[in-house]
């Protein structure tokens, strides 16, 4: 067999194989991710400080992405009408994108958790929100009274820091 046969035969093995490998890549990396996996209820019971009093699963579509892609929520209840959401997506928006179309919310940088963090703040929510590999993970919560923020962000640093390991 002459030289340039072998040559192209290779040639042609190694691109399947690197075709082959880029689809195995592709469906395990769209793995679904069970959100309320993420963090378990005595988790966030002691991180929060009060009984969760139920959860759900919700399955919405953004309005954000211009795919609209669908995702998935886990909400927990605890206290008199308070909510903790946890949320994760395929990144879209680089964060700067993000922090700039927080238009009347205080957003801070938090260093040391994931690959990128910040919490956004204001009008009652208060929301930590991690870039990591290829994934957006949020954990927002409401805040009725402003004095609970500072308690509530360690509180959403460890639930984050605990998400993560799972991710």
């Amino acid at each position: 067999m002459n030289q340039q046969i072998i040559m192209k035969r290779a040639a042609l093995m190694v691109l399947a194989l690197v075709i082959f490998f880029a689809c195995v890549a592709t469906a395990f990396g769209a793995a679904k991710i069970n959100t309320c996996s993420l963090i378990t209820k005595p988790e966030i019971e002691a991180a929060v400080g009060q009984n969760i009093t139920d959860s759900k699963l919700d399955i919405k579509e953004s309005r954000l992405s211009a795919d609209k892609q669908v995702f998935e929520s886990c909400q927990y209840f605890f206290g008199p009408s308070r909510v903790l959401l946890i949320t994760v997506n395929p990144i879209s928006d680089p964060a700067s994108k993000v922090k700039k179309r927080q238009k009347g919310m205080t957003v801070s940088d938090v260093q040391g958790i994931g690959d990128q963090s910040f919490f956004i703040a204001g009008h009652g929510l208060l929301q930590l929100n991690t870039y990591k590999d290829n994934s957006n993970l949020l954990i927002t919560t409401t805040v009725p009274d402003m004095t609970e923020e500072a308690s509530l962000k360690t509180a959403l640093k460890l639930l984050m820091i605990k998400a993560l390991t799972r991710l």
